[in-house]
């Protein structure tokens, strides 16, 4: 089952969560004690960026003089083409459940063409490691991957068989 966009956003918040938390927590200046409560962020996939918006409450202590800062304001926006790779990735995990030995490749590559993306098949086993990646030499550039399982050829066949004959 591919998952909605609602749930790839929710994920990226927990993300990005967890690492706006961890790098406030890794300023060690010995002079300045932080303390933070967990931040809450959402994010937004948009066409041709992410955003992301965040609240975050931290204490600064100084020579035993404590000051509350809060970020209830702060967002971040990066240009990915995150919504392209989920569009490509949704329609390769729904053509796999409607027909799962085939997958129109000029379609795919049509759509990778368009959005200037590339989309590299992984085997594994059973299993497809499918990247879809932005035509980028920017080492900032992420990739979205997920797994598709296929059936071997011998248990498409073997399903096949009629066992009433």
């Amino acid at each position: 089952m591919f998952p909605q966009i609602e749930i790839v956003q929710r994920e990226l918040a927990k993300s990005y969560d967890l690492i706006l938390n961890d790098c406030i927590n890794t300023i060690d200046s010995g002079e300045i004690e932080i303390i933070t409560k967990p931040a809450k962020s959402s994010a937004i996939i948009e066409s041709d960026k992410i955003s992301f918006k965040s609240e975050m409450d931290y204490t600064l202590i100084l020579e035993n003089k404590k000051v509350n800062y809060n970020l209830n304001k702060f967002d971040f926006s990066n240009e990915y083409k995150l919504y392209d790779m989920y569009e490509i990735a949704k329609y390769i995990s729904e053509s796999h459940n409607q027909n799962p030995p085939m997958l129109c490749m000029d379609c795919l590559v049509e759509m990778a063409n368009q959005r200037q993306l590339l989309v590299d098949f992984t085997s594994l086993a059973d299993t497809k490691l499918i990247t879809i990646s932005q035509e980028s030499e920017d080492i900032n550039d992420f990739s979205y991957q997920f797994l598709e399982k296929y059936k071997s050829e011998t248990e498409s066949l073997v399903e096949g068989v009629d066992n009433e004959a």
